[in-house]
């Protein structure tokens, strides 16, 4: 998120799952945050660019939600990409 802040760059980290908060009597409650499968960035670059990316270790592989909601965001044009290191970032951008 650094390097893409460092390029002039607005980043929404699109974080997915569940948070569980208390209310005023104790009880606790989950809460479902984002989409499952969508990717972990959201960067809107200076030139109007508007870049999905999935964020992998080196071994990491994608779920099958992730594949399919990939699909999904290529298939109506979305500039989606898949990066494992900030060197994969660099090359894209």
């Amino acid at each position: 998120m650094d390097y893409l802040a460092i390029r002039g760059a607005q980043v929404i980290r699109n974080n997915t799952g569940l948070l569980f908060i208390k209310d005023e009597n104790g009880k606790s409650r989950a809460i479902k945050t984002g989409s499952p499968g969508s990717p972990d960035l959201i960067a809107f670059l200076p030139e109007g660019r508007v870049l999905c990316i999935e964020c992998k270790s080196k071994k990491g592989k994608l779920s099958d939600l992730q594949k399919d909601f990939i699909e999904k965001l290529r298939k109506n044009k979305h500039e989606v990409i898949v990066v494992r290191s900030l060197e994969d970032l660099m090359e894209v951008i």
